[in-house]
């Protein structure tokens, strides 16, 4: 007897079971990481959404401000423009009422 060579079995469903295994876990990673980068941009645009809104607001906001301080400050410094409004709008409601 020159050896004990038995051929070697390959059990063919054990192949294809490895082989579809594979497969499921390739396209279930696809899946998950697909799934991570779409919640990633959605998370993402909302963020800039907000971040958009809140800009706008306090730009919305922030003339009215400025034109509010600034006409304060100017009476301030300039009292003269003060009378002179006062004047002119009193002359209106005088005219206006005869």
């Amino acid at each position: 007897m020159k050896g004990n060579t038995s051929p070697v079995r390959i059990n063919i469903t054990d192949i294809h079971l490895r082989s579809l295994l594979e497969l499921i876990t390739t396209r279930m990673a696809i899946l998950v990481c697909s799934k991570l980068a779409t919640t990633r941009v959605q998370a993402c645009s909302k963020l800039t959404k907000a971040l958009k809104s809140a800009w706008n607001e306090l730009a919305a906001r922030l003339p009215c401000k400025l034109i509010a301080n600034y006409s304060r400050n100017r009476v301030r410094t300039q009292p003269r423009i003060e009378i002179a409004i006062y004047r002119f709008r009193s002359r209106r409601l005088n005219h206006s009422a005869s």
